[in-house]
């Protein structure tokens, strides 16, 4: 088995969360999980720690989070329109999440180069494709994230 290992930046993570709805989920319910249990309850930001959702997102997107166990980590239409780019902000979050799973990543990119996707990156089959899960694991790092 050969193992190249992607590189996870800020344009890698945002690609992820605009393009699949059960990424976007599971990264909605990591940054919520980031909330202390006192923010998670009352759907607000208290510690300004950087941790979890900012002040003007927290009501929405906990209330979101919250009810995301009970139907099957799924959003609606309309909540997936309203999430979508309101996650894009948490990025840095979401990089220390991947990272602590042991993947690599990198926080900050060259401006004067964008990184290319490896070759085996090129044509990596959509979610329902891929036959088992450490390969769903591989090529999307926030697979496995909900410890519910």
């Amino acid at each position: 088995m050969h193992t190249e290992s992607r590189v996870w930046d800020k344009e890698a993570v945002q690609s992820l969360i605009a393009t699949s709805d059960k990424a976007l989920a599971r990264a909605l319910w990591l940054i919520f999980q980031r909330q202390t249990a006192a923010e998670q309850s009352a759907l607000q930001t208290i510690e300004h720690n950087g941790r979890g959702f900012t002040g003007t997102d927290a009501e929405f997107l906990s209330d979101v989070a919250r009810k995301l166990p009970r139907y099957n980590n799924r959003m609606t239409v309309r909540q997936i329109a309203k999430v979508r780019p309101k996650m894009k902000k948490y990025w840095r979050q979401l990089l220390e999440e991947i990272e602590a799973t042991g993947k690599s990543v990198c926080k900050k990119a060259p401006k004067s180069a964008k990184a290319l996707p490896l070759k085996s990156e090129m044509a990596i089959p959509p979610q329902s494709d891929i036959a088992n899960s450490s390969d769903r694991a591989t090529t999307n790092p926030l697979f496995g994230a909900f410890a519910l």
